[in-house]
Parts: structure tokens; sequence; C-alpha cells
């Protein structure tokens, strides 16, 4: 909850993503029972996330530009992960839906903020569609924005 305030702060919305835990199920665990799971002894801790039968759970994580932003041109993308993940995959779009260009290769290492350079967008509308990865797991989501 301290780091969704700090992020809030800073200007930083909340990015609601899916995320999946396929070498892991934690539908039947409280809280309690999750924080005592070797997950979060791992370093990568799911207490109080309920991934339900299809294993599949709702969090937010910040961003910057944030999602639904109207921002000048941004120079990066940032993605800020509830733990260290490596960024697998990154694709921007246009408004029409098409691909843009930002030569992006996946990282080598995970981290706890995954950073992209952009290159100079024009004027419009973009979507940022992202997947991270880790554990045995994947977590992907959307960010929308635009530019000024």
């Amino acid at each position: 909850m301290k780091a969704l305030s700090l992020a809030l702060m800073l200007g930083l919305a909340p990015l609601a993503v899916q995320a999946q835990a396929p070498a892991h199920d934690h539908s039947a665990m409280t809280k309690s029972d999750a924080a005592a799971a070797p997950a979060a002894a791992a370093g990568h801790d799911h207490a109080g996330m309920n991934h339900g039968a299809a294993g599949a759970a709702s969090v937010a994580i910040p961003s910057s530009p944030a999602d639904g932003s109207t921002v000048p041109a941004p120079s990066e993308i940032s993605l800020t992960f509830p733990h260290a993940m490596r960024l697998a995959s990154l694709r921007l779009t246009d408004d029409l839906g098409q691909a843009v260009d930002i030569g992006f290769k996946p990282g080598a290492a995970e981290v706890a903020v995954a950073k992209a350079p952009l290159p100079k967008l024009a004027p419009g509308r973009y979507e940022a569609r992202w997947e991270g990865a880790a554990g045995g797991h994947t977590m992907g989501g959307t960010v929308r924005f635009t530019v000024r």
C-alpha cells in the first residue's frame, strides 16, 4: 500500500493487469497462508491476491506515462512491478493500431522498475502492451496515453 501511495503522490497512476501463475495456485489461501508460502519466502509475495480457479489475479502497478494520461512526448516508458521481473515484451501502437518501432529488446535481468526508451512520438493516442516474467509466472498489461 505504501508503494501505491508513493506512486500516486508522484503522479503515477495504477495500471490494472492480469497475472498468471501456472507454476502455483493460491486459490484456497488466506492472506496469512499466503504470507507463509514458499513464494513469499522466495521474494515474490502474492499475499492478498486471489488467483481463483483460472490462476488469474488483478493487481495494480504504476506506470509512466500513467495509464489514461495526456502528456508531452515521453522519452521513455517505465513500469513498476510488485516484485522483480524481466520485461519480456513491449509493443507500442498508435491510434490506428499501427505498430510504432521502438527497437525493444527483452530485458535479461529481473528488475523492480523496467524502463524502455521511446522514439519521438507525434501527437496522438498510443497503447503500450507489455509482458513481464519471473519465478514461473507472467504478468501483462496495457498502458494507454495521449501525446499532446
